[in-house]
């Protein structure tokens, strides 16, 4: 490592919350520093607007730059002055980060400003600028996407969208995930059940699949122009007034065997997500508490950010049985064997992921057929103890 150009930066933010683009600046001062001072500090035009308090605005920088590797960085969060952090810790460098004109003009004005305050620090201001990809993030831009139920896993690291989604919506969302004839379904709706014994504080369960059935009969002209599409790539899968899907026959194109079948499933994916992910923020107005999202392919499409990685796989040995009593044969169950990952692997893969995002765990709960007690209520019950476990600020009942 050659010599740094400055022994000791400051890099100033309010970081509520903490973005990649903030985390970019940081490392980009890092690197002209032996040590860099992360100042958390409350800007008096933000004064009683912050969504997190300086200590979690604190403790969310010092895990966003622990996880990025960024080893020569400290953090304080102050409520005083910047010069003042800056002269206590006798740094040689400030550092700003730009994004745009406007922010050079708003920093440009600080920097007059701060020097009247602290005369010494003329000389001493470095602008940095954001990476073109970064240009569009800042803390205001990503709680507003939250707001309206939109994904930020691109600005934010998980942990951070997981704390916005549980402060801003007082949603705690779980994924439930698993193979055909596992009782996914029922374990989603059990939990939603089980979380709303809280007074005051309904569950709510949406099923990915069937918002992209409910999707293909949707009385819409973009829901009509997919459809249309979809009738001119495979023939004739409309139903006789071409206002629906023939689920049956869409399937027979996607789910037979074949690399052609792949680049068919990866087509209609990718027609359909837009409207899924439209349909799914619907679904998200207005739920609080417990938000269980039931979706078989999760795993596969490596979507487990959705609920920021935090996932329940359900898996049963009893699988043919529940088959059978679902009406499906041997033969549809392998078929889609072929398509969809076993148990295990969805597990291994959520867990992969987990470890690579820092952030998530995953749980295995393995479904029983219980003739006897066809509720499984204290399976449901040990399940829904185990997520309060991982998520210990939702709202529950606590009569166990």
């Amino acid at each position: 490592m050659g010599v740094k150009s400055y022994r000791r930066g400051l890099v100033a933010l309010s970081a509520d919350p903490v973005t990649y683009g903030h985390r970019d600046l940081i490392r980009g001062a890092a690197e002209k520093c032996n040590e860099v001072i992360v100042l958390v500090a409350n800007n008096e035009r933000k004064k009683g607007g912050y969504c997190f308090t300086l200590k979690e605005r604190t403790s969310m920088v010092e895990r966003a730059i622990r996880e990025a590797g960024i080893g020569n960085a400290r953090i304080v969060g102050s409520s005083g002055l910047l010069i003042d952090t800056y002269m206590r810790e006798n740094c040689d460098r400030l550092f700003r980060g730009i994004r745009n004109d406007k922010d050079l003009d708003y920093e440009r004005e600080q920097e007059q400003l701060n020097c009247v305050l602290h005369p010494a620090l003329k000389g001493h201001v470095e602008y940095l600028e954001a990476a073109e990809n970064l240009r569009l993030v800042s803390s205001t831009m990503v709680k507003a996407l939250v707001e309206m139920h939109c994904s930020v896993d691109e600005f934010v690291p998980l942990f951070v969208k997981q704390a916005l989604e549980e402060k801003l919506l007082r949603q705690f969302r779980v994924m439930v995930t698993g193979g055909i004839s596992v009782g996914k379904t029922w374990v989603a709706k059990q939990l939603a059940l089980r979380a709303a014994l809280h007074p005051g504080k309904p569950a709510t369960h949406i099923n990915i699949d069937q918002l992209l059935r409910s999707f293909y009969d949707e009385d819409s002209d973009g829901a009509q122009a997919v459809r249309d599409e979809l009738a001119a790539s495979f023939g004739p899968i409309l139903t006789p007034n071409h206002r629906s899907v023939d689920r049956a026959a869409l399937a027979a194109h996607l789910f037979r065997d074949g690399t052609a079948a792949e680049a068919d499933r990866r087509y209609v994916t990718e027609l359909t997500m837009p409207h899924v992910k439209r349909l799914y923020r619907e679904a998200l107005a207005g739920a609080e508490g417990l938000v269980i999202i039931e979706w078989a392919q999760a795993a596969e499409m490596a979507m487990g950010s959705w609920t920021n990685n935090n996932v329940i796989v359900v898996g049963s040995k009893d699988r043919a049985k529940f088959a059978e009593l679902r009406g499906i044969s041997p033969e549809r169950l392998a078929s889609m064997d072929k398509i969809q990952w076993s148990a295990d692997q969805k597990q291994r893969s959520l867990e992969r992921h987990c470890a690579a995002n820092g952030s998530g765990w995953v749980i295995r709960h393995e479904h029983s057929y219980h003739p006897e007690d066809p509720a499984s209520s204290g399976e449901i019950e040990d399940l829904f103890w185990k997520i309060l476990e991982k998520m210990p600020d939702l709202p529950h009942n606590k009569h166990k």
